[in-house]
C-alpha cells in the first residue's frame, strides 16, 4: 500500500511551518505470521486531501485504525500533527475525527444524547451551542430527540459526521464514509471535508493512483484521509504545545465527569431497554429459590449453605451481565468510539466499572431480601452488607477487565467465566465466609476477612487501572 494524493488536489499548496498533519515510517502490522501491512510511509501536509486505494484485505481499514490509536503497529512510527500516539496518545486523540464502517453511536440513546457524551468526553467548550450547529449542518435538528435506532442508515452516518466534527479535529479519517448517504448526504461530506482545508473538487472514488504497490490494486473503494490547517484544535484558538502537557494534566473534576458520563450513557441505554438487568435478576432469584427448596437443612449448616447459595446467585447473574456488557458494546462498534476519546484509558476503565457495579447492586438490592425471606435469615446486620460491597466491587472490578479482554476473541462465552473464576476465587471464598459467620453469630475472625476483601479491591482495581490500556488496543 502507499500514498495516493486525490486527483484535483491543490498542488501548490501554501508552504506551512506546522509539521505534517498525518506522517508514517515504515509502518508494519502482523497478526501472528499474516502480515497485513508492509513498510508503509506515508506523508500528508496541512490542507491536503489523500485517498488509501486497493483491493479488500489490501490493509486501507488497518492502516487507518492505527492512525485512529485503535491499533499499536508492530513496527515503524506514526505521528500526528506532530505527536505520538505510544508518547502522547491523549494529543493525538484530541486532533482526530474519525468516520468508519461503524457509526460510534449508541442506539438507545437520543441524537442529542449521542452528542452529548462525546462532548463531554472531548471536553467541549459551549457544549449546547456547538451540538445545535453540528446537527443543524448535518440536516438532523428536527431528529434530536429521537433514538439512534430508528434511525435510517444514511441518517446515522451523518450523525456520525457530527461526532467526528463535533470537537472541530484537525484531522479526519473517513473510512468509506458516504457508502450510506444518499446525495443530500454527499453534499453535507464534501462541504465538512472542505472546512478541513482541503479543495473538494470530486469524489473520493474519482482519484488517480499513477502507481501500483503492496497492497495497491485497480478497485475503487477507498479510504480518506483529510487534515486541515496545522493550526485547527478541538476548541477554538490556535495550537500552543505547551497547553497540551496542561491537557494531559486535567483537572480531578473533569476526569471525575468522565467516568460519571461513561457509566450514565451505560445505565441511561440499560433503563431503556432492561436487557441485561432483567436477565440477571431473574436467574439471580431462580438460583436462591432452587437452593431453598433443593436443600433441607437447619441451624449453622443452613446459615452456611444459605451463605454459599447467596454468592453463587450473585456472582453468577454478575458474570451474565459483566459478559454481555462489553460484548454488546464491542458487537455495535461503540467500544472503538469510546476509545477514540482523548481520556486516559483507566478512566474508562473505572466508567465501566461504575456502571457494572451499580448493575449488580440493583440485583443484590431485590436477591438478598428474597433470600433473607426464603431461609428464614438475618439479612440486614451490618458487617454481612459490608462483606457483601466488598465482594461486589472486587468481582466487578476483576469482570470488567476480562470481559474486556474476552471480548475480542470468538469463544468469549467460554474464555470469559474461565479468566474469571480463577482470579475470584479470594473475593468468593472471603465473601462466603463473612457472610456464614455474621448468619450464624459467630464472627470472631470475620475482620481478617474483610481486611482480605480491602487488600485484594486495593491492589487488584490498581492493577486493572494501569493495565486496561494494553487490554482494550489490538
Amino acid at each position: 500500500m502507499s500514498d495516493t494524493r486525490l486527483r484535483g488536489a491543490p498542488p501548490d499548496l501554501a508552504p506551512t511551518s506546522a509539521p505534517p498533519s498525518v506522517r508514517t515510517v515504515g509502518v508494519t502490522k502482523r497478526y501472528g505470521r499474516r502480515g497485513v501491512l508492509r513498510g508503509i510511509t506515508l506523508t500528508v501536509q496541512p490542507g491536503e486531501r489523500v485517498a488509501l486505494l486497493g483491493p479488500n484485505g489490501a490493509g486501507k481499514t488497518t492502516l487507518l485504525r492505527i492512525l485512529a490509536t485503535l491499533s499499536r503497529p508492530t513496527s515503524g512510527t506514526v505521528e500526528i500533527a506532530g505527536f505520538r500516539p505510544d508518547r502522547d496518545a491523549q494529543a493525538v486523540r484530541s486532533r482526530l475525527g474519525v468516520v468508519a464502517h461503524q457509526s460510534y453511536l449508541y442506539d438507545d440513546l437520543t441524537a442529542e444524547e449521542n452528542l452529548r457524551f462525546y462532548a463531554r468526553m472531548y471536553a467541549v467548550e459551549d457544549a449546547a451551542a456547538r451540538i445545535d450547529e453540528v446537527l443543524e449542518r448535518v440536516g438532523l435538528a428536527g431528529w434530536r430527540r429521537e433514538r439512534v435506532r430508528t434511525f435510517s442508515r444514511g441518517m446515522q452516518q451523518r450523525l456520525a459526521l457530527a461526532r467526528a466534527m463535533l470537537h472541530r479535529p484537525s484531522v479526519l479519517l473517513l473510512d468509506e464514509p458516504d457508502s450510506a448517504l444518499d446525495r443530500a448526504g454527499v453534499r453535507i461530506l464534501a462541504r465538512l471535508v472542505e472546512e478541513q482545508g482541503a479543495r473538494c473538487r470530486g469524489r473520493h472514488d474519482g482519484v488517480d493512483h499513477p502507481r501500483s504497490g503492496p497492497g495497491v490494486g485497480g478497485g475503487r473503494s477507498g479510504r480518506l484521509v483529510a487534515a486541515g490547517p496545522g493550526g485547527a484544535r478541538c476548541a477554538r484558538g490556535g495550537p500552543r504545545r505547551g497547553g497540551d502537557r496542561a491537557e494531559a494534566r486535567l483537572p480531578v473534576r473533569r476526569e471525575l465527569g468522565r467516568i460519571y458520563a461513561v457509566a450514565w450513557k451505560d445505565l441511561l441505554s440499560e433503563i431503556r431497554t432492561k436487557e441485561m438487568f432483567g436477565g440477571m435478576a431473574v436467574f439471580a432469584l431462580l438460583t436462591i429459590i432452587t437452593f431453598n427448596f433443593a436443600f433441607d437443612l437447619t441451624g449453622v449448616d443452613r446459615a452456611a449453605s444459605g451463605a454459599g447459595a447467596l454468592w453463587v446467585a450473585i456472582s453468577f447473574a454478575a458474570m451474565l451481565g459483566l459478559g454481555r456488557s462489553i460484548a454488546v458494546e464491542r458487537d455495535r462498534g461503540s467500544l472503538d468510539g469510546l476509545l477514540l476519546c482523548p481520556v486516559d484509558r483507566g478512566v474508562l476503565y473505572l466508567g465501566k466499572l461504575l456502571s457494572n457495579l451499580i448493575f449488580i447492586l440493583l440485583v443484590e438490592a431485590i436477591s438478598v431480601p428474597v433470600f433473607g425471606a426464603l431461609y428464614d435469615l438475618p439479612i440486614y446486620r451490618p458487617t454481612l452488607l459490608l462483606g457483601l460491597l466488598l465482594g461486589t466491587i472486587g468481582f466487578a472490578g476483576i469482570g470488567t477487565l476480562f470481559a474486556v479482554m474476552a471480548s475480542t476473541t470468538r469463544a468469549r462465552e467460554i474464555l470469559f467465566p474461565v479468566l474469571l473464576f480463577p482470579v475470584a476465587v479470594p473475593v468468593v471464598i472471603a465473601t462466603v465466609r463473612v457472610a456464614s459467620m455474621t448468619l450464624s453469630g459467630t464472627t470472631g475472625d470475620v475482620g481478617r476477612w474483610l481486611n482480605l476483601l480491602v487488600g485484594f479491591d486495593v491492589v487488584f482495581l490498581t492493577i486493572a487501572f494501569l493495565v486496561f490500556d494494553r487490554i482494550v488496543e489490538e
